[in-house]
């Protein structure tokens, strides 16, 4: 069978360069230019909640969306890659416009509803080749969101940006703007790390012909969405965490090395940079998602990176797809040795996570095999299905956590998308036998 096809999420170049984030529309950035020209910059009374183009007599002016977030504080960045707007002003004019004349901006989500406001602290300048030829404006500073629960709702992607009055106001006939479109691929503050867009959809998980497994799904066959389960959209790491990454935070948050790096001076061997952490605990996973304000992945968020959902299945198979099953592997429904790195390739080590050519239908790397990774979710039976594992009872429900993806050690049926394991031996604290990626919540 040939290689899948690809999928509409994966337009983006394969390149790990931080890709230019342009920001805001053609018409958003005229309002922009506009604005900076009209003598009336100021901030109107909005109650949290209300929907930008129901504000009455002001526009929004974007310039630019949320890039970054841990805790309350954050990052934006201005849109378009060199800013005409801004073009003609100093760097003390720069500093002057966002620190002192326009320090507060109004914060909006996906949906345009105002959810609170961002405080710039900081303007940070990037000049490109030409002299003075401006390249992107990014502000740091934090978030004031309403009722203080900046970290339940705040999200990469929400856009900030003032208000105009709007010359000669006439009540429009239908109000409301249509949803922004999400970033496909960002890079995280913290970690560095390139994270991609997986879309909300309807999942159909693990298999349903062998009862016994733990993976078995008993409405797998159902394409009600009643008798399934949709996941919301979300972002996730597109590698996974290697060696040297997972050593810059025991360095940076002063957790202990694993005790694989203790005889080694607490670093991992020389020349593995590159390679999957494989050594981390749930412990470990869970400090390293504290530390870069992210989170592990729950088994069906991972699930439905590695296969896909029902609109994958009709991309790919047009109105066939709702009656075909979702495909086996990460790569297709073919397993290739030559592809996933699991026993059968024959590398007998994880190799650099850049390396790997195991890339499900939505661009992410290394799920089929290299390094096993962590989730979040309880090691249980699965919705709808009675009583608890054959053969596996004692493992069951609440004391361990799901394991996902195929290991360079493991055969190939551990590489599966649906495959499932646990880990935490003797406890989730000292059981250090897998890698991991992180996760982000999108809006």
């Amino acid at each position: 069978m040939a290689p899948s096809p690809r999928s509409p999420q994966r337009r983006n170049p394969g390149s790990d360069r931080p890709t230019r984030l342009r920001l805001c529309a053609a018409a958003g950035l005229g309002a922009l230019l506009a604005a900076l020209s009209s003598p009336v910059l100021s901030q109107p009374e909005l109650s949290p909640g209300v929907r930008l183009g129901e504000s009455g007599q002001w526009d929004f002016l974007v310039y630019g969306e949320v890039t970054a977030i841990q805790k309350n504080n954050g990052a934006m960045r201005v849109s378009g890659a060199e800013p005409a707007a801004f073009r003609n002003m100093g760097e003390s004019e720069l500093q002057d416009f966002f620190l002192k004349r326009n320090p507060e901006l109004t914060l909006r989500d996906g949906a345009g509803l105002t959810q609170g406001s961002f405080t710039c602290t900081r303007v940070l300048i990037e000049y490109g080749e030409r002299p003075r030829g401006l390249r992107q404006i990014t502000l740091a500073g934090y978030f004031a969101m309403r009722g203080g629960e900046a970290e339940r709702i705040l999200t990469i992607g929400y856009q900030a940006g003032l208000y105009r009055k709007r010359a000669g106001y006439l009540p429009p006939a239908a109000s409301g703007i249509p949803p922004r479109q999400p970033l496909r691929q960002l890079r995280h503050q913290v970690d560095g790390k390139i994270m991609l867009f997986i879309p909300e959809d309807v999942l159909i998980f693990g298999q349903g012909d062998a009862p016994s497994r733990d993976n078995f799904n008993p409405f797998f066959y159902s394409r009600r969405e009643a008798e399934q389960t949709r996941v919301k959209a979300f972002y996730i790491d597109k590698y996974e965490v290697t060696n040297a990454e997972y050593y810059r935070f025991l360095r940076a948050a002063g957790h202990p090395p694993p005790p694989a790096w203790r005889a080694n001076g607490g670093r991992f061997p020389a020349g593995h940079e590159e390679l999957p952490v494989t050594v981390a605990s749930f412990t470990d996973a869970e400090a390293y998602a504290r530390w870069s304000g992210k989170r592990l992945p729950t088994e069906l968020e991972w699930e439905l990176a590695a296969r896909g959902g029902l609109s994958y299945s009709l991309y790919r198979y047009g109105r066939e797809g709702l009656n075909r099953d979702p495909q086996i592997y990460p790569t297709g429904n073919e397993f290739f040795a030559d592809r996933c790195n699991t026993l059968e390739s024959g590398h007998g080590a994880p190799v650099p996570v850049t390396q790997t050519r195991d890339a499900s239908p939505f661009g992410v790397m290394g799920l089929c095999g290299n390094a096993r990774e962590w989730t979040s979710s309880w090691y249980e039976d699965y919705p709808g299905r009675n009583g608890v594992f054959a053969g596996v009872r004692a493992v069951s429900g609440r004391m361990f956590k799901v394991i996902r993806g195929g290991g360079y050690s493991q055969k190939f049926e551990y590489a599966r998308a649906d495959f499932r394991d646990y880990g935490g031996f003797p406890t989730l604290r000292e059981d250090r036998s897998a890698g991991f990626r992180m996760a982000l919540t999108a809006q």
